[in-house]
């Protein structure tokens, strides 16, 4: 698996995408990587700056063309945007052709494998690369049940829809462990956190009866060396697309569940027919289905991620306060506002064994 860490020179495609919530990938990369980050392609925001499309404090140029990017020595091309169903925008393979012609490799966070398509291959530069990020583990085996013998503790984040900030609420909790002195590592289970991280298990691109023993297999993993292991989730319950969450809860036996939800929302975005329940009830379903009446141990849900990207200063606050008063759990905005309250939660934990 390749790392886009320190000193990787990265330019991320985005054609229209810039300030789209499809575009969490390159909004993800942005923030939380280490990579530099020298361009964003995106010929639709050429002429504004990042902070006037996204409201990041970031100095990334944005270009019109892979051949300005190539111009401020990117030399990794990333699709950094996250289309229904992980396509392909139309007409961005003479793009990436181009890329591959220019000398630079690409990233490729998409269903289609790139290495395996002839064109491609034949345009690589020698010491050029493609990483098909979704692609399945090897040697993978159904779940154990393993992971709930471990003595750390596993918090697995879920939500009330797709793209609602599950990835970036376990990132900020990472974060706030860590400088708090806990050791924690996040376990990426999508493209955009694994291109973040380094590690972690494509989900979406694994077989349904190895689904639970891949997120087993990468908790097992990152146990060895940490007394937090925080499970990136995927997809919600509520979601008629989804179905990565029996998967993420049998392979990871969670000690305990973050709720994240984005301020507002009644229905999921995608099929307005379909409501998001009442929060209370959400949470104990979660924790019913962890549970399987009895079967397994019972997670502790320790608070709800709020997402208020959409709202004021004031407006976010008040509704802060309005979801903590009527749930009675710890609610933040772990961007605004950092994850400390979360992570303060699970450092009361450390010492106390795991239950089983």
């Amino acid at each position: 698996m390749k790392c886009l860490g320190a000193g990787a020179k990265v330019a991320l495609l985005m054609h229209g995408y810039l300030g789209h919530s499809q575009g969490k990938h390159g909004i993800g990369m942005l923030r939380y990587s280490d990579a530099d980050i020298l361009a964003i392609v995106d010929r639709y925001a050429a002429s504004r700056t990042v902070r006037e499309v996204v409201n990041l404090d970031r100095d990334v140029p944005i270009v019109a063309t892979v051949d300005e990017a190539r111009a401020l020595k990117a030399d990794i091309l990333l699709v950094a945007v996250a289309p229904p169903g992980g396509q392909l925008p139309e007409g961005w393979e003479s793009e990436l052709h181009h890329a591959l012609d220019l000398g630079m490799s690409l990233v490729n966070p998409l269903h289609r494998p790139w290495n395996a398509d002839p064109e491609m291959a034949s345009r690589l530069a020698p010491g050029a690369w493609i990483w098909d990020v979704r692609q399945e583990p090897a040697d993978l085996q159904p779940a154990t049940g393993a992971a709930r013998e471990l003595s750390n503790i596993r918090l697995l984040t879920v939500g009330t829809d797709m793209a609602v900030g599950k990835m970036t609420a376990s990132l900020e909790l990472v974060r706030s462990l860590r400088s708090k002195g806990i050791s924690a590592e996040m376990v990426a289970t999508g493209q955009v956190g694994i291109t973040i991280v380094g590690s972690g298990v494509p989900l979406d691109a694994v077989r349904l009866d190895y689904a639970p023993g891949a997120v087993e297999r990468e908790v097992l993993r990152v146990s060895e060396s940490c007394d937090v292991a925080v499970v990136e989730g995927q997809g919600a319950l509520c979601h008629p697309g989804a179905s990565a969450n029996l998967a993420l809860l049998r392979g990871s036996m969670p000690t305990h569940l973050l709720l994240v939800h984005r301020a507002g929302q009644t229905t999921e975005r995608q099929h307005e027919w379909a409501q998001i329940p009442d929060l209370v009830d959400l949470i104990k379903l979660h924790e019913d289905l962890a549970e399987c009446c009895g079967t397994f141990s019972r997670p502790q849900t320790i608070g709800i991620a709020l997402n208020t990207a959409h709202l004021s200063d004031v407006e976010a606050s008040q509704e802060i306060a309005r979801v903590k008063e009527t749930t009675g759990l710890p609610v933040t905005d772990p961007v605004r506002h950092g994850a400390d309250l979360f992570a303060d939660v699970l450092a009361t934990s450390i010492a106390q064994p795991s239950p089983r």
